[in-house]
Order: structure tokens, then C-alpha cells, then sequence
């Protein structure tokens, strides 16, 4: 329950609830829920900071299997990196990574880019 002081009363957020609005405590807690509320336009800004900090490990990982050619990998030094640290990620989290990396302007984007688009180990799946 948030303080009077800080949002309007409880009452307030079930009316928004019935017009459709989620902006109550509740009904962003359910779109959490739900995985939609990073989809929503006021939120995307973060999205990068969310998967910067869930493939942080992973990243580090990478870089280290990397060693030297961490400072301008090819993508085929990227796929033996990667195969190092499989076994300590699940897929989701090392395409997240990749993702994150694709957007960026790292040295390795382009890679990052073309092993995310070509990989099926790393293709979302239905």
C-alpha cells in the first residue's frame, strides 16, 4: 500500500483499473508479472539497463574466455568463447548478452549482432 502522501487514495487506482489505466501499484505489480510492462513506451529506456545487469556475469564470462582478443574479437574467437562459458549460463541469459552487446557501440556489436541472428541456440523459442 503506498502512503496518502505519495499517491492518491486506493480507490483512485481501481477507478484507473476499470478505464483500463495501470498506473496503480497493483496493476503495475501484475504487468510485472505478466513481462509487458518493459514493452510499454515510458519504460523501454531501462530495458537496456535491465540486461546490461542480468548478462553482467555472463559478459564478464566472455571476457575472460576472450583473454587478448577481448579488445577486437572475431566473431569466431566469440564462438569459442562463448562455448567455454555454456555450461555456467542458460542460453536465454548468453543471448541476452548478445543482445545487449548488438546494441551498443562495444567493439564486438557487429559480432554479437550476427552470431544472435544466426544461432539457433540462441533464436527465442515459441
Amino acid at each position: 500500500m503506498w502512503p496518502r502522501g505519495l499517491r492518491s487514495p486506493p480507490g483512485d487506482g481501481v477507478r484507473h483499473a476499470a478505464r483500463g489505466h495501470t498506473d496503480s501499484p497493483a496493476g503495475f505489480e501484475a504487468q510485472a508479472r505478466s513481462g509487458t510492462a518493459l514493452q510499454q513506451p515510458q519504460y523501454r529506456p531501462t530495458t537496456p539497463l535491465v540486461a546490461e545487469a542480468l548478462s553482467e556475469q555472463c559478459m564478464d564470462a566472455v571476457v575472460a574466455a576472450l583473454g587478448d582478443a577481448a579488445d577486437e574479437p572475431d566473431r569466431q574467437q566469440v564462438l569459442e568463447a562463448l562455448e567455454e562459458v555454456q555450461d555456467r549460463f542458460p542460453a536465454s541469459t548468453v543471448a541476452l548478452m548478445l543482445a545487449y552487446v548488438s546494441v551498443t557501440d562495444m567493439v564486438a556489436a557487429d559480432v554479437c549482432d550476427e552470431i544472435l541472428a544466426s544461432d539457433e541456440r540462441f533464436t527465442p523459442k515459441p
